[in-house]
């Protein structure tokens, strides 16, 4: 992990994944990803452990929007919401209880219910292809 004018970079390799500092119950993710070449495997991990490895979106060329390493329904792969590699993609995560609705590039992608634990940590996951994140925003939700 690199960061550079304001952009994160994952050079590639497995380990170890970029994770937040606290947990988050109830929030909403905005964030910016393109991958630097055509082959790419990464992921967004919502309410994960410390070490984050579950309750990952794919980030996975073909796989995009995927939900792995957790139990949700309602989920499924997007890759045709995404743009080609070298350009930026936005996508959004909603997180409510056990909810998750997610966006990519300005349309919806799915609705999804089942999430577990009621928080944890965000984190991206290092997957052995470069690819960058830029203007990550993360609002918590409070009752």
């Amino acid at each position: 992990w690199k960061v550079k004018d304001g952009v994160i970079l994952v050079t590639g390799g497995g380990s170890p994944h970029l994770a937040t500092e606290k947990e988050y119950a109830d929030f909403e993710l905005r964030f910016e990803w393109r991958a630097l070449r055509d082959k790419y495997n990464s992921g967004l991990f919502l309410r994960s452990g410390r070490k984050v490895g579950a309750n990952q979106i794919n980030l996975a060329k073909g796989a995009e929007g995927g939900f792995i390493g957790g139990k949700v329904k309602g989920a499924k792969t997007v890759p045709d919401l995404q743009k080609p590699a070298g350009e930026w993609n936005e996508w959004r995560v909603l997180v409510q209880g056990g909810k998750v609705t997610f966006w990519c590039n300005g349309k919806l992608a799915w609705k999804a219910t089942g999430l577990k634990p009621a928080k944890g940590y965000i984190g991206l996951q290092a997957e052995g292809a470069p690819l960058e994140f830029r203007n990550l925003c993360i609002r918590e939700i409070k009752e």
